[in-house]
């Protein structure tokens, strides 16, 4: 592993950046006095990758818009239970979040770190779909992507980019952070696209630790 430690002056703090031998970055930032800690997992898959190729495969695999949003709320299911269950055992308070270019499951916690820790790291590294799950996940997508349709405020900033890009296949501000409705039904079959294979490799995340 690799090691370096990267200071802020202006700030008076620092953090050591680790590059593990798997491919992923860890960032460790230690911070004396604060009583709760931090950490996130980053992968670089968002709501403009459409298009993605693993190394064990030699064509590029096209899935639909949307895809990377309705993972992220997958992921927390696991074949032993769901993974907000087990945080409530720590005593953690756990989120997601999806944006075009990354995806990012956090937790913060003021005791039981190690045991929040090792939950984080193993769902983000085991899929775990069923048709039964995926069709429940519909549903409440489905009833997310309504709420933020009736929302002026997430209208506001995406409209004026969209026009401003309509030809660029980088900004894609015309395409949402989550599917059509419609096209629900049809999203993410198990094993489907293969997009799980791709979705959470070390080589494509980053982990954070602050507190």
């Amino acid at each position: 592993m690799n090691k370096k430690a990267i200071a802020s002056p202006s700030l008076g703090e620092q953090f050591l950046q680790v590059e593990h031998s798997s491919g992923l970055t860890i960032l460790l930032c230690p911070m004396e006095g604060y009583s709760t800690a931090y950490a996130m997992f980053s992968a670089k898959v968002g709501s403009i990758d459409t298009t993605f190729k693993t190394q064990r495969e030699e064509d590029f695999v096209e899935v639909p818009a949307g895809i990377a949003h309705f993972l992220e709320h997958k992921m927390f299911e696991c074949d032993d239970g769901d993974a907000f269950a087990k945080y409530a055992k720590t005593g953690a308070s756990a989120n997601a979040f999806t944006s075009f270019d990354r995806t990012a499951y956090l937790f913060s916690c003021t005791g039981n770190f190690r045991e929040s820790l090792e939950i984080l790291l193993d769902f983000v590294s085991r899929p775990y779909f069923t048709p039964e799950t995926v069709q429940k996940e519909q549903g409440i997508i489905g009833q997310e992507i309504r709420m933020y349709d009736d929302d002026p405020g997430g209208h506001l900033p995406r409209k004026p980019g969209a026009s401003g890009h309509r030809r660029h296949h980088r900004i894609h501000c015309r395409n949402h952070l989550r599917p059509a409705v419609p096209v629900l039904p049809h999203l993410l079959q198990p094993g489907e696209y293969g997009f799980d294979r791709g979705w959470e490799l070390p080589a494509g995340g980053g982990a954070g630790d602050g507190g």
